[in-house]
């Protein structure tokens, strides 16, 4: 089963077409769906330095696409040395 770790911004509006679609990933995928919401500036790339599912789906801005490549890339780059 694919797994999927969701990383959302959680200063981003839930309109009624994102809660559907978080939804029904939730029904989807059950316990292989994994939702974070960011907190605070810089969150989401703790978030993604712990990720360890195969898929991350941002939903956000290009900030939060920045710093959860950003927290990515510095996992990625630990597992290697």
């Amino acid at each position: 089963m694919i797994s999927v770790h969701c990383i959302l911004n959680g200063s981003k509006q839930k309109s009624k077409p994102l809660i559907h679609f978080i939804s029904n990933c939730r029904s989807s995928l059950g316990n292989s769906f994994v939702l974070s919401e960011t907190t605070e500036p810089l969150h989401a790339s703790k978030i993604a330095e712990k990720v360890r599912e195969k898929i991350i789906l941002i939903i956000g801005g290009d900030g939060t696409v920045n710093e959860v490549m950003n927290g990515w890339v510095k996992m990625s780059l630990n597992q290697r040395l």
